[in-house]
């Protein structure tokens, strides 16, 4: 009776600690953010100040992600040309998702002489190193 008594006292104080254990454990929530389609995404240590970083290159490496066809590609890459401040556009390699393309300009240039000639190439939203992806006029 004695070893029944002693097992059912060891039950009882073992669920008690496991019950314990288990409500005080922390439940973290993690938020999911997804980049939209056709986001330039540009990585670069310096474009953390995007104003100063943006007046001050004459080069531009970016990244398209998920542009759709290879049609929107080249017709960002003419629309980009036609510009005449902008010496050349350059179509890059593509990664997975991602397709890079090259701008070498004649001289540097400001942040909306940016965001303008993005928009009018049909991209909207931009993401800069780790950040979250926002809107071209947010920058």
């Amino acid at each position: 009776m004695k070893l029944i008594k002693t097992l059912a006292l060891s039950l009882i104080l073992s669920t008690v600690v496991i019950t314990a254990t288990a409500s005080n454990k922390l439940t973290t929530i993690t938020k999911a953010v997804t980049t939209p389609d056709k986001t330039i995404c540009i990585k670069n240590p310096s474009a953390a100040d995007a104003d100063k970083f943006f007046s001050t290159i004459t080069t531009l490496n970016f990244e398209i992600y998920k542009p759709g066809s290879v049609e929107f590609v080249n017709s960002v890459v003419e629309t980009l040309r036609k510009n005449p401040t902008i010496a050349s556009v350059t179509i890059g390699k593509v990664t997975g998702d991602y397709h890079a393309i090259t701008i070498v300009l004649k001289s540097a240039n400001s942040k909306e002489f940016f965001v303008g000639n993005f928009k009018r190439a049909g991209l909207f939203n931009i993401k800069i190193n780790n950040n979250d992806a926002v809107s071209l006029d947010k920058i």
